[in-house]
């Protein structure tokens, strides 16, 4: 009694650790069968953990100018990829 007790209290330790792993990776948001070609002006290029940002301006259907932002690998996933700090400047046009 008293160690299963002790294996409850383990699971649900290791289950509220855990939950906020699966909160920070959750994809939920994103719809992958979606996709989009945006062509537009580099404004910003965070190049950090926990994850890499890209932002973009381009005009949309209306010919509105509209900020794109892209999250990206960690450093350490994006440098395997030939990805670095300087991969995008700022005023660079991108595809």
């Amino acid at each position: 009694m008293k160690s299963s007790i002790v294996v409850s209290a383990a699971a649900v330790a290791v289950f509220l650790v855990g939950a906020p792993a699966l909160a920070h990776h959750s994809f939920a948001s994103y719809d992958i069968a979606q996709q989009k070609l945006v062509e537009g002006t580099v404004t910003q290029w965070n190049y950090n953990n926990p994850h890499s940002w890209l932002m973009i301006d381009a005009l949309d259907a209306n010919g509105e100018m509209k900020t794109w932002s892209f999250e990206g690998a960690a450093i350490v996933h994006a440098a395997r990829q030939g990805v670095n700090g300087t991969t995008y400047k700022k005023g660079e046009k991108i595809r």
